[in-house]
């Protein structure tokens, strides 16, 4: 069905979100549009992140395509019957991609799902905004492709802008894009350094409440980054703007040995084998302080303290935390309670949904109610003293007391001084 009657099988995909999510008491979603299968630039047997596309829409490798069709929207706009919205369209595409003719489909790819988010938004769905990656030219260096980003990613946010859409950035690293360079880090939106010349550059564009990050935790887990660090840090060089969005996804990350001697490393095919973890939704996980503590899976608590505290996202309703899942095994070998009940391998995604909800509702809820101060006392008491030397890592709550975590000025510096260079103030399409 998705090769033969792609405008089908979006539309089905699409309605069962809606009715889950309706079903769920759930408010906001965040419909997918990706390359279709049959016009996508890299192989799917290369890619290690499932990839969906629930809307009407194609961008075929010359640029041309069409557009998402009225006639679609409103079917959406039935389908969710003023009880959900669709907060954002996501299309994770590499922008600045090695081949210039890939690099100019995916652009022309993101411009058509901004004039589809503008539409949806005329035609009363709420939509906000585009979910984007960045991406990067593997050729190049970092700072290049930082100095690529002024020159090809601010037109599509002007153009975004034009037409009343903001752009959020997601911070995944794309390990598992390219076929034939063996570069980890092939989305340059992928630490707190790049953000802070991102957000330089977007607010020289006068981009500033246009173009933000859309935060997930997982990622920083990942590259052995904390969230709470990042948060602070963004405080501190005066950058918490930035992150607009947040993806509420878990990670739990093991050390190689016990990968190996446990047999519970990740089974994602590709470059994310040089990572052993699995990336469930919250909840997903079993509590594990020693974890926690040493940075090898989402502390939760500190997550939604430091989102309040450094980030200000307490009162702020456009701050959304949407969940996504990538790798549902993990959450089955984690928490057998998530198995259909008299199965061994089927996921029960409604019971974990709710659960998900839950983790995130509590820590929520005990932070408003109790204060930022009762809940570092007790967490730290209760957990952080089952691990003897690893109380430093928790210890700032105030963003202007970070001695304790090397190298944050020396960051801030970097990011600060580094040249970005010249910055294409047009709405056209820019390649290179």
């Amino acid at each position: 069905m998705f090769t033969h009657k792609p405008s089908r099988a979006s539309l089905t995909a699409a309605r069962w979100h809606i009715e889950y999510a309706k079903k769920h008491g759930i408010q906001t979603i965040e419909l997918a549009g990706a390359h279709t299968k049959r016009t996508a630039n890299v192989n799917p047997e290369k890619l290690a992140d499932p990839v969906a596309a629930h809307c009407d829409m194609e961008t075929t490798s010359d640029g041309e395509g069409t557009d998402m069709s009225d006639d679609f929207i409103k079917r959406l706009k039935d389908a969710a019957d003023g009880k959900v919205t669709i907060g954002t369209l996501g299309t994770f595409e590499n922008a600045l991609h090695l081949d210039l003719g890939a690099r100019r489909q995916n652009i022309m790819h993101f411009r058509r799902a901004i004039r589809a988010v503008a539409r949806m938004k005329a035609l009363g769905l709420g939509t906000e905004g585009v979910t984007i990656f960045v991406g990067r030219d593997v050729t190049k260096s970092v700072a290049e492709n930082l100095r690529l980003f002024a020159k090809v990613l601010i037109p599509i946010a002007l153009y975004a802008k034009s037409l009343g859409v903001k752009i959020f950035i997601e911070n995944c690293p794309m390990c598992g894009w390219s076929e034939t360079h063996e570069v980890f880090i092939q989305n340059i939106a992928n630490n707190v350094e790049h953000w802070i010349v991102m957000a330089r550059t977007i607010e020289e564009a006068g981009l500033k409440g246009w173009v933000f990050i859309n935060y997930d935790a997982s990622h920083d887990i990942l590259q052995f980054t904390r969230p709470e660090w990042v948060f602070q840090i963004l405080k501190r060089a005066g950058y918490a703007w930035i992150i607009g969005r947040f993806h509420g996804k878990d990670l739990s990350r093991m050390s190689g040995y016990t990968a190996a001697a446990t047999s519970l490393g990740s089974r994602i095919r590709g470059p994310w084998e040089k990572m052993s973890g699995d990336q469930p939704l919250p909840g997903a996980t079993h509590h594990n302080p020693l974890a926690i503590a040493n940075g090898q899976q989402v502390d939760w608590f500190g997550f939604c303290v430091h989102a309040i505290t450094s980030l200000g996202c307490a009162s702020d309703p456009n701050n959304l935390m949407t969940f996504t899942t990538e790798c549902e095994h993990g959450a089955l070998r984690y928490w057998k309670n998530f198995l259909v009940p008299g199965t061994t391998d089927k996921w029960d995604q409604e019971r974990h949904a709710e659960v998900a909800g839950a983790v995130l509702a509590s820590s929520i809820q005990y932070i408003q109610h109790q204060g930022c101060a009762a809940l570092q006392h007790t967490y730290m008491r209760d957990v952080l003293a089952q691990v003897p030397g690893s109380i430093w890592s928790y210890q700032p709550l105030d963003p202007n007391n970070l001695e304790l975590l090397p190298g944050v000025d020396d960051c801030i510096s970097r990011a600060k001084e580094f040249e970005i260079g010249p910055i294409n103030m047009t709405e056209e399409v820019v390649i290179e």
